[in-house]
């Protein structure tokens, strides 16, 4: 049976899919991890779905769907079609990052962790006289979402309004998101704007290296009552 993990919620679906495989392992199961190119011998080399020493062996592969794109991968599309529809033979696919309308394999078996709506709502306030607004989405986001995610979609999006000013926006973006994306960039003045992303990037290095007092949410709080 083939399971697909994925979802824009990088981080809840790490763990869903870390705590799975922790939990095939502690009922003595063997989990493996393979290559996406290994997927199609593994009809061939699963020898009985059974480990060294008779378990049960559960394959594990990740970011398999950037395979799947423009050139057409036959072989491997066919063999995750057939796993998927095979009793006993377990392979475990990690596409975080990825919303299940990304996700070009097949199956009915698909554990997506969706962002919540609210941090769309916060990015949306990320420009010059919106912190009041900006500050208020936080405090609730805050209580529900890990800093850690909110600090990376915010250093995404940062990213994405400065593409906007350079005319160099991912041509993959949906015109409705282009549109609004660069509605918002034209609110900043450039320099500000490459000056709140600076600050983003420094508060990775602060926390990576220990080298601030503050943790992650006081440096956005800060960052923001300087920039917005």
């Amino acid at each position: 049976m083939l399971t697909v993990i994925c979802g824009e919620n990088e981080i809840e679906a790490r763990k869903y899919y870390s705590d799975l495989l922790e939990q095939y392992a502690k009922l003595g199961n063997d989990v493996q991890q393979i290559s996406a190119n290994e997927i199609v011998d593994l009809i061939k080399t699963h020898h009985g779905h059974q480990g060294l020493f008779g378990n049960k062996l559960i394959y594990t592969a990740e970011k398999v769907n950037r395979l799947l794109g423009r050139q057409k991968k036959s072989t491997l599309i066919d063999t995750i079609g057939i796993i998927d529809n095979l009793e006993g033979l377990d392979l475990i696919i990690w596409e975080g990052g990825l919303s299940s309308r990304e996700i070009k394999i097949k199956t009915e078996h698909i554990k997506e962790f969706k962002l919540s709506q609210t941090i769309f709502q916060l990015l949306d306030f990320i420009a010059p006289g919106q912190r009041t607004s900006f500050m208020q989405i936080l405090e609730q986001l805050v209580k529900h979402q890990e800093i850690e995610l909110i600090y990376a979609m915010m250093c995404k999006h940062v990213r994405q309004l400065i593409c906007a000013t350079e005319d160099g926006l991912d041509s993959k973006i949906p015109p409705w998101q282009r549109g609004k994306i660069i509605s918002q960039a034209k609110k900043w003045d450039t320099q500000k704007l490459y000056g709140f992303y600076d600050g983003l990037i420094r508060i990775d290095r602060s926390n990576k290296t220990s080298s601030s007092i503050y943790g992650v949410r006081s440096s956005i709080d800060i960052l923001v009552c300087y920039y917005l």
